[in-house]
């Protein structure tokens, strides 16, 4: 057999084309001038398979097209032998084990969500629903022999190793995949071996497992202490499924549940993987489960990626994605920063609309020295002007009274006489001015040692602090959520320079240092920086540049100038790109970070409203303690320090 052979159909001739795939089986061409169909030839005769393929033709229709890639012909040498068969052609479907594996799911289709998976499972439920309807057997129902579209539509392909009986005669599929076999036929020869729709039933459910929890199979738990050695065969005979009641050996994966999953389908799930059951779910009541689940399916408000059953709260992925470090779904471009159920225009204007309360003890005087000087009241110039006089009379009372007792001599007379008119008048200022300040300077040291051992608004100086430091916080919040693709391009380009550095040093490795284009470094100084071991642009780093003891030279600011045009030139016209693992890596960190920044600025107005309250509630406090001191410093401050300068004590004119 080979490319141009010419094989019969039941109604029309076949000309094989290129040879597309190779299986233990047979081989798989292209026919030539058709697209549509495929040609699989088998490698050896076997008994009965004409009569297998003539059964199955027999019984085909279109609801069994469309659920497997059902033989359309048979193809026969010119012997007239049935050498193999003629079926749909399904490329461009992938195989059911790269959908739900995460790794190969975010390479050929990454904005896929699990609602996908999902619809993928329901349908997959359909075809063996409909073939089993039909009273045929799958038999080797595995990953491979399931193929799905890009619109998660789903197929059987293999159809011709389908266990039937024809007329009687038992045409057995004799293969089988062990983590897919019932526990009643595990050990056991599947040749010539009776298969039931409840072996099916199994495969069935661990298919549908492995498509909700991400590629996990059912059995593959965590071994108890002493059952270290326990295979996954050995699992499945004994019932040890760990999501399960049932289960003695083995406990379930770290960070990993199903509860992400409703009651019903965790059911099916317990239903099927106890050996004491006898009736496993049938496809049909995985049909109406699954089809009831994707009815009640929700979106996270954080990421509209993260699809989920409604009953799962908080979102299941976020914190699977958090715990695992690696992303389940990634969102489409525009979507990094998803702000469904979330105006950010409203909430920066409600951060804004806090009043700004700009609490008073910062302007409140401490001493009396703050204060302005003031002047002199009434009663002190009163006091001033007359006490000279009251001086004088005192003195003349007291000189009349010694001369009526002559007690004093002449010579003394005239001395006291001199000392009433020159010394008189500035003793009663100064008496007056001391008394005054005396008094008023003690009513000022009680004010001012009150005022010293209040409690310093600490605590409100760092309410203060907070909010400056919340506010700048926000705005950079903001402006990362007002430009999501910005902030998504600038974090890219960071990773992408780390990535490619190597690439870099190479590209400044071709740029001598004597060729500098820096400016007016002449060639003897540029020499002379050759020789200290500075030979090209990648030697400019600023580690080495920083140990030079000429630093602050203008010629190094140049050619660290001349090196940064250089790597803006080599980035420009580079173009690199993150690999498809970072870049979905990528978005999940930016997810979590925009979210991080919705929750801040979401919480923010509530924070600045209950600091300002707090504030004002400080602030009516202390004012309420400084305000008898603060009265005397106001109204006898101003006046101490009139009384201080000579000036301000002569009286107003």
């Amino acid at each position: 057999m080979g490319e141009g052979r010419l094989l019969a159909g039941d109604r029309m001739d076949y000309r094989l084309s290129r040879q597309l795939a190779e299986g233990g089986e047979g081989i798989v061409y292209r026919l030539a001038d058709r697209e549509d169909v495929l040609a699989k030839v088998y490698k050896r005769w076997e008994p009965g398979r004409a009569e297998k393929l003539a059964y199955l033709l027999r019984v085909s229709e279109p609801r069994l097209r469309e659920v497997a890639a059902w033989p359309l012909s048979q193809l026969r040498d010119e012997t007239d032998e049935v050498i193999g068969l003629v079926m749909e052609d399904l490329s461009g479907w992938a195989s059911l084990y790269s959908v739900y594996q995460i790794k190969s799911r975010l390479a050929s289709a990454p904005h896929r969500s699990y609602e996908f998976l999902v619809r993928v499972s329901r349908n997959l439920a359909t075809c063996v629903h409909r073939v089993h309807e039909a009273g045929i057997v799958v038999g080797d129902l595995n990953e491979s022999n399931v193929l799905v579209s890009p619109s998660a539509m789903v197929k059987l392909i293999d159809v011709d190793s389908f266990h039937v009986r024809v007329n009687g005669e038992l045409h057995p599929c004799q293969v089988g995949k062990a983590e897919l076999t019932p526990p009643e036929l595990q050990g056991l020869s599947l040749h010539q071996r009776e298969r039931t729709s409840n072996h099916d039933n199994f495969g069935l459910a661990v298919l549908i497992f492995q498509c909700l929890v991400f590629g996990r199979h059912p059995f593959a738990g965590r071994p108890k202490e002493g059952f270290e050695g326990l295979t996954l065969e050995e699992a499945i005979v004994g019932g040890d499924y760990p999501f399960g009641a049932r289960a003695t050996r083995l406990d379930t994966p770290p960070y990993l549940n199903i509860n992400w999953l409703p009651s019903e389908i965790r059911e099916l799930f317990d239903r099927a993987f106890d050996p004491s059951v006898a009736a496993r779910p049938t496809a049909l009541e995985w049909f109406e489960a699954l089809r009831e689940l994707e009815g009640r399916l929700t979106t996270c408000q954080f990421n509209p990626s993260h699809v989920h059953w409604s009953g799962a709260t908080p979102c299941p992925w976020c914190e699977l994605e958090n715990r695992w470090n690696i992303p389940l779904f990634i969102p489409k471009l525009g979507d990094v920063s998803f702000e469904a159920d979330f105006d950010l225009q409203s909430v920066w204007e409600g951060i804004f609309s806090v009043p700004d309360v700009r609490p008073r003890w910062s302007s409140i005087k401490r001493t009396h020295k703050e204060f302005e000087p003031g002047t002199l009241p009434h009663w002190v110039r009163v006091l001033t002007k007359t006490m000279p006089m009251i001086v004088c009379f005192t003195f003349a009372a007291l000189y009349i009274w010694m001369i009526n007792r002559s007690t004093i001599s002449r010579s003394m007379s005239t001395v006291i006489n001199m000392m009433i008119v020159v010394v008189g008048p500035s003793i009663s200022k100064n008496l007056v001015t001391l008394s005054v300040k005396t008094l008023i300077f003690i009513r000022i040291w009680i004010a001012e040692m009150r005022m010293r051992y209040l409690v310093e608004p600490r605590l409100g100086q760092a309410l203060e602090e907070h909010t400056k430091f919340l506010l700048e916080s926000c705005q950079n919040d903001y402006q990362r959520l007002q430009e999501p693709l910005v902030d998504l391009e600038n974090a890219r380009q960071k990773l992408i320079r780390v990535r490619y550095q190597d690439q870099l040093d190479i590209h400044l490795r071709k740029y001598s240092i004597l060729g500098a284009d820096a400016g007016p470094i002449g060639s003897q100084k540029l020499s002379d920086i050759y020789q200290r071991g500075f030979r090209t642009a990648a030697d400019l780093t600023p580690q080495w540049v920083d140990g030079e003891k000429d630093r602050k030279a203008a010629c190094w600011d140049q050619l660290m100038e001349w090196r940064r045009s250089l790597e803006e030139q080599f980035w420009s016209t580079a173009h690199y790109a993150l690999p498809a693992l970072e870049e979905s890596r990528l978005h999940l960190r930016l997810q979590r970070e925009h979210r991080e920044c919705r929750e801040r600025l979401v919480g923010a107005e509530k924070t600045l409203r209950s600091t300002a309250a707090n504030l004002l509630l400080l602030d009516k406090e202390f004012q309420s303690k400084v305000e008898a001191p603060q009265r005397v410093l106001s109204k006898y401050g101003p006046l101490l320090l009139a009384l201080k300068s000579t000036n301000q004590i002569q009286p107003k004119q």
